[in-house]
């Protein structure tokens, strides 16, 4: 339940209470799995709205003049550090966390209304997820897949090493050009179906820019 105030109450930030303190470093990449009971402004209601509908429809445009992965990023990068940007630390993390959450469940809402616009949303929503899960890099990448109960294993650099001709096989992607994990078998069936992860010994070696198609 999102809560709508004529202002803000004074006190505690809502953001410190729906999030908590963010530590040194918080986990910037959310699954949004249940909405935040949050005060919000009818102003910052309207903001939070039409700042993160403008990015999906930055995403949405950029897909049908057919960007590729990498062009896509580097358009939307600046997009987002301007309309929903997501600080991991400092005196902003609370702030974006807090736009980042509430904005997707208006919008949630808002496109739940026809099954047309649901497929939409969710199409645009996974695309951005598949953006900020590759800007994750080493330990925070490692601590969003503990924090998610992902039990994916880093492949050490030695074993990519020697698997280099099959991993490559396996779009395009050099073995030391990318993290790989070790993920089961079922979890990533589709990927080892279209040949972008390499299987063996019931295990498929997946590329870190792939497993969103598994934690989605």
């Amino acid at each position: 339940t999102m809560l709508l105030s004529g202002s803000r109450r004074p006190g505690a930030s809502s953001a410190s209470r729906a999030f908590g303190d963010a530590g040194p470093a918080r986990i910037t990449v959310s699954l949004y799995e249940a909405p935040p009971r949050e005060e919000l402004t009818l102003d910052e209601f309207e903001v939070f709205a039409v700042d993160r509908l403008r990015v999906l429809r930055t995403i949405d445009t950029l897909r049908q003049k057919g960007f590729k992965t990498n062009e896509l990023d580097n358009e939307l990068a600046p997009i987002l550090r301007r309309l929903l940007p997501l600080a991991a630390a400092g005196p902003n993390a609370d702030t974006d966390a807090r736009k980042d959450e509430v904005s997707h469940f208006i919008l949630r809402l808002a496109y739940s209304r026809t099954e047309e616009l649901r497929r939409w949303f969710l199409s645009q929503e996974c695309r951005l997820f598949q953006h900020r899960l590759s800007t994750l890099q080493g330990s925070a990448f490692a601590r969003f897949l503990e924090a998610r109960g992902m039990a994916f294993e880093e492949v050490p650099a030695s074993e990519a090493d020697a698997r280099s001709a099959a991993l490559a096989r396996c779009g395009g992607i050099a073995a030391g050009a990318t993290t790989w994990y070790r993920v089961p078998f079922l979890e990533a069936i589709d990927l080892v179906g279209r040949r972008e992860a390499y299987l063996e010994k019931g295990k498929a070696y997946v590329p870190q820019a792939k497993l969103h198609a598994i934690v989605v």
